[in-house]
């Protein structure tokens, strides 16, 4: 699903002329010790000689020695040619993955030309003796706290970032690289969250990147025995995203199903619906209400549902086997 996302982005130092090499053909993206080098171009017709050119230095040398102009690598071969340098530049042509190499010798050192208003190139040259002489360094490196940020967002985005509807830990399948936890380093085979396809141990998962996120599971509620009784006919545990879709493929929509819910830091819940759409519903509510509760409060280690469940601190965890569903309403465990 596409959603909104805000880029930030710090310590952009604008540039308002344009730097090239040579400033007079801005094709030439280097020079040096007697060389032009132009990418994605070729010049001249016909080819005075080639070689494989496995060490350009040996095809430079090879150009001097015999009198030609340049020589273009393209696919692996250097081709020379005759033709003298002043033709050659007239010559280039556009050729995509060719690189041309033409002899110049006032090409020694690379020169520059700034294009702007006068007012910007002279800002410009200021800005660019600060920087070299360090002056800037000051201004444009990070302080501790943009530092210690960007460590958090790095670690965040290496220990994956989904949706809390679909964390949910799962076998990720067959894989030709190691698989280390994105969190402690440790090896957890195949595993990980089906969200974020990271690799995690079971701790870290639980512990670092589950949070309270919810887990869901169902049943068909007409078998004629209890929730208690009947464990064999729960469905396997589900992220919301996962149960909605399979409650959305059930062929039989009509049947009453029991959906039973757990989440870190608060009370295990059960629900009896009338039907998969009856359930789809609630699941969506919840779903919706569980993301905006955890944008609103990031931090918040309570899971808030649509039943308006808080636990208290004080009280144990309720088990999912004392739970019993009621007819219209999920009923709360002491």
């Amino acid at each position: 699903h596409s959603r909104d996302f805000t880029l930030d982005v710090r310590r952009v130092m604008h540039i308002p002329v344009v730097i090239g090499p040579d400033g007079e053909d801005q094709r030439a993206v280097g020079s040096i010790r007697g060389w032009l080098t132009v990418l994605d171009h070729d010049a001249g017709k016909k080819d005075a000689a080639f070689i494989p050119a496995t060490s350009i230095e040996e095809c430079k040398q090879l150009c001097v020695r015999h009198g030609f102009g340049g020589f273009c690598v393209y696919k692996g071969k250097a081709y020379f040619r005759e033709e003298d340098t002043p033709t050659l530049k007239k010559a280039l042509f556009l050729r995509k993955g060719a690189t041309f190499y033409i002899r110049d010798e006032l090409a020694d050192e690379a020169t520059f030309s700034f294009v702007g208003s006068e007012e910007k190139v002279m800002d410009f040259r200021q800005q660019l003796r600060q920087w070299v002489s360090g002056e800037l360094a000051a201004e444009l490196n990070a302080d501790k706290a943009e530092i210690e940020e960007l460590q958090r967002r790095t670690n965040s985005w290496a220990q994956g970032v989904c949706r809390r509807s679909s964390r949910i830990f799962v076998d990720l399948g067959m894989s030709v690289t190691s698989n280390i936890c994105s969190y402690c380093g440790h090896w957890c085979l195949n595993h990980g969250c089906k969200g974020c396809r990271r690799s995690f141990c079971s701790n870290c998962f639980d512990l670092r990147h589950l949070g309270s996120a919810p887990a869901a599971w169902w049943m068909f509620a007409d078998t004629g025995l209890s929730s208690l009784l009947n464990r064999l006919k729960w469905s396997s545990k589900l992220c919301l995203d996962d149960i909605i879709a399979e409650l959305e493929a059930l062929r039989e929509p009509k049947r009453p199903i029991t959906v039973k819910v757990s989440a870190k830091g608060a009370e295990d819940m059960e629900k009896l619906f009338s039907g998969s759409e009856e359930a789809i519903i609630w699941l969506h509510e919840l779903r919706d209400e569980d993301e905006a509760s955890h944008e609103a409060s990031p931090t918040a280690s309570q899971f808030r549902s649509s039943a308006s469940l808080t636990p208290r601190p004080s009280e144990p965890r309720a088990s999912s086997a004392s739970l019993t569903p009621g007819a219209s309403a999920a009923r709360r465990t002491r």
